[in-house]
């Protein structure tokens, strides 16, 4: 019997790194845990690496946890760990005639006696067993049984699952439900039968529906209010506007600091096939619990379309590698004074969406016009990460953790629904108004940017960009850059590779190698105060310019 030990972030590499991220989720000492997958630097060449290989009966989220007998660096050194705590495993060892390596075991055989009768046996060597893959929550119908590996080429959507795309009007729309007549006194209405179809139909074909019926139904239908048991105020009903799939029941958002605005709700047609996979619903309902997060190989997200100027949605195969593979995972909790189901966003004081199974039908509420109209293609299409498919992709810029605002939302195991993937639109991809008035700078402004807070924004850019109206925040970045690139004394210590980006393009400078994280290798601008937690989007006081590697630090604090 062999004894290992878990590993944690902090924990040390046999070439002098260390361990960089890990689940903080799950912790030993208030340190996370590190896991197969996670990200590791070495004491004798530059970048990162990842740790490979993990406890085999030992998992958090789908990832195996790491340990000294397991795992090691994919770094040059291939180093291994040295443990820091003393919480340890065991580990069956070997059989003794597996035990020595075959071509010692022939060595062995040659140059002694005994190792004629030592018990060794001839035979072909034994094939060692592939690891289990590791479970997601849902990946392309193009890999087969036993991989969960991301895609590397672009694809539809479709082969991941369905989705149905809601909207949320601008402003609350005061609408009830038509209310029966009361009976006769002494009388009472019979219960009303359940529908035929709905106890035919399994659940994913009464939440989810390609029907033309169906969708057009939707489209006209209209969720009830919920009241009580939340803030004051009428709820905001969202509308059906697109996407191949209908959702039974209703849909509402609470209005709120950080409107819901825009919603896309996935479905994986494959959960709980009973394949290895998977995640099946008790995994993820224990991951919600933890406040944890499940991988997956596709991730969503809103984005201003180019062309058409709209919003529009685009997917993303987010690998293990990519550092993106992971979505939180909460509850549907059923509020009993309202009969709905709600999520609540970290942070928020009130429900972000709630979801309702009532099915009665409610006046539909007029399209104010006051929206604007997301385009939706009819066909939604999953593309690899840009660092993966070539050098510099500026045109599709590599996305970051902060540009996604997605979870997995499990219901309780009485609810008789199953878990859904949804993704909302974010503050960024909204249209606002520079404010405030930057910090007067000298030298080497972009020198702090790996420092504290980072480099503030200099007043005399702020000077320029105040009061200018942008339709998101991606918009602003360029401008920005540009005015830096413009700035003679701002542009005067960038080489002439980045004077040119900045200056023509409006693309983020690199920063210098050693500030530089992976394939994060430009200079980002922060928001200090996080824009979830209400920080003004535009606000040129609530902005820093950072380098990946700080700007990676901040947000691990």
């Amino acid at each position: 019997m062999a004894i290992g030990y878990f590993l944690l972030v902090g924990d040390k590499t046999t070439c002098g790194g260390q361990i960089i991220t890990g689940d903080h989720t799950m912790t030993f000492d208030g340190r996370a845990t590190a896991r197969e997958g996670d990200k590791v630097t070495c004491g004798k060449h530059s970048g990162t690496y990842m740790i490979v290989g993990g406890i085999s009966d030992m998992f958090d989220m789908g990832q195996r946890l790491a340990g000294t007998l397991d795992s090691v660096s994919t770094c040059p050194c291939k180093a291994r760990f040295i443990n820091s705590i003393m919480d340890c495993y065991e580990k069956e060892s070997q059989p003794v005639n597996q035990a020595v390596a075959p071509a010692n075991m022939a060595a062995q055989n040659l140059s002694s006696p005994a190792g004629k009768t030592a018990g060794v046996q001839s035979g072909p060597t034994p094939v060692p067993k592939a690891p289990p893959p590791i479970p997601v929550f849902t990946k392309s119908c193009l890999r087969g049984k036993g991989c969960t590996d991301a895609g590397t080429e672009a694809e539809p959507a479709d082969n991941f699952g369905r989705m149905a795309i809601y909207q949320v009007p601008s402003s609350p729309v005061p609408v009830t439900p038509q209310k029966p007549e009361p009976p006769p006194q002494g009388k009472q209405h019979p219960p009303e039968p359940d529908k035929p179809q709905d106890k035919k139909l399994p659940w994913y074909k009464r939440w989810f529906s390609r029907g033309k019926d169906k969708a057009e139904a939707a489209a006209t239908a209209v969720a009830a209010t919920a009241r009580s048991a939340v803030a004051e105020g009428e709820e905001l009903v969202m509308r059906y506007i697109g996407g191949g799939a209908t959702s039974a029941g209703r849909w509402l958002a609470a209005p709120n600091p950080v409107t819901v605005g825009l919603m896309g709700l996935f479905y994986s047609p494959e959960l709980n096939q009973g394949e290895e996979d998977y995640l099946n619903q008790y995994q993820l309902r224990q991951i919600a619990e933890q406040f944890g997060k499940a991988p997956t190989r596709v991730r969503f997200r809103w984005i201003r379309d180019e062309k058409s100027g709209r919003m529009t949605i685009q997917g993303y195969h987010v690998s293990l590698e990519s550092g993106l593979d992971k979505v939180p995972v909460h509850m549907m909790k059923l509020n009993r004074t309202t009969g709905n189901y709600e999520f609540w966003e970290p942070g928020e004081h009130r429900p972000t969406i709630l979801w309702t199974p009532n099915e009665q039908e409610f006046k539909v509420p007029a399209h104010t016009g006051n929206e604007e109209q997301p385009f939706i293609p009819s066909q939604i299409t999953v593309l690899p990460i840009p660092d993966k498919v070539g050098s510099d992709i500026e045109s599709l810029p590599m996305p970051e953790e902060k540009d996604f605002r997605d979870y997995i939302l499990v219901f309780p195991a009485d609810s008789g629904m199953k878990p859904i993937y949804v993704m909302f639109n974010t503050p960024r991809n909204q249209p606002g108004t520079v404010t405030g008035q930057g910090q007067k700078v000298e030298g080497n402004w972009l020198s702090r940017a790996g420092q504290d807070m980072g480099a503030p924004i200099p007043s005399q850019i702020a000077d320029k960009l105040r009061g200018r109206t942008f339709n998101n925040f991606d918009d602003f970045r360029k401008a920005f850059w540009k005015e830096v690139g413009n700035d003679p004394e701002l542009a005067k210590d960038l080489s002439d590779v980045n004077k040119k980006r900045i200056k023509e393009l409006g693309y983020a400078p690199f920063a210098i190698p050693i500030e530089q994280v992976g394939g994060k290798k430009k200079f980002d601008i922060h928001h200090v105060k996080p824009i979830k937690d209400g920080g003004a989007v535009y606000d040129l006081d609530n902005l820093r310019v950072v380098t990946p590697k700080k700007h990676i630090e901040l947000h691990s604090n």
